[in-house]
């Protein structure tokens, strides 16, 4: 191939390639809670959530394996280096109302792989899915976290599960998890964290947000 041609299609790809990750709707921003001065943890951290068929365990399964179980969708990306996130996004019009889904990687704790460290999920005004947010297969619905909560869990019911909030900012609630699990950081057990983050609106769950991070 002449070099002028083979520059030019190389060109196009490039260009292709970064408008359809421009294009993708990311993860949308959640506040970072202000701590109170005595901060409620919760008492054992998030490990899984349901998606019909397909059980997801935070920081083992992959991007690849849910794209895999759900036979569509486009993982985007955002950022550079540690600073980046990977995402799936959803539309899940298996629930009344419909809902958003993004299944989050963190570009550096999720590793190579890709491994799930987020998902945040939000309620849908409007019933309608997109290129970049496919609508997402029966088979991995409904939808549930390990300990039964999400977006059509009573927020009374929510809080009776999860108990004290430890922060709160504006309509958000966030329900954190700070502890230790066996492994070799400098001769001591790694740090995990998890956070279950609710947006409470009208007294309803509106939106809602998962993390689960292990770190040296």
């Amino acid at each position: 191939m002449d070099n002028s041609l083979a520059n030019a299609v190389g060109f196009v790809f490039l260009a292709s390639f970064f408008a359809s990750t421009l294009a993708a709707t990311p993860p949308p921003t959640v506040p970072t809670p202000s701590k109170p001065h005595e901060t409620v943890f919760q008492a054992s951290p998030l490990t899984e959530m349901a998606m019909g068929r397909l059980q997801l365990r935070f920081e083992e399964t992959s991007l690849d394996d849910v794209r895999a179980a759900a036979s569509v969708g486009t993982i985007a990306y955002r950022g550079d280096a540690g600073a980046s996130i990977y995402w799936l996004c959803y539309t899940n019009l298996n629930s009344t109302p419909a809902e958003r889904l993004w299944i989050v990687s963190d570009g550096e704790m999720g590793g190579n792989e890709h491994r799930v460290t987020d998902v945040i999920a939000q309620r849908l005004p409007s019933p309608h899915a997109s290129e970049d947010c496919p609508s997402m297969p029966t088979s991995l619905a409904p939808l549930k976290l390990d300990n039964g909560i999400w977006l059509d869990t009573p927020p009374q019911t929510a809080r009776k599960v999860l108990g004290a909030a430890s922060s709160k900012t504006g309509n958000w609630e966030s329900y954190d998890y700070i502890g230790k699990v066996p492994g070799d950081c400098a001769g001591a057990h790694f740090d995990l964290t998890s956070s279950i983050m609710l947006k409470i609106v009208k007294k309803q769950i509106d939106s809602l947000r998962v993390t689960r991070i292990t770190s040296c």
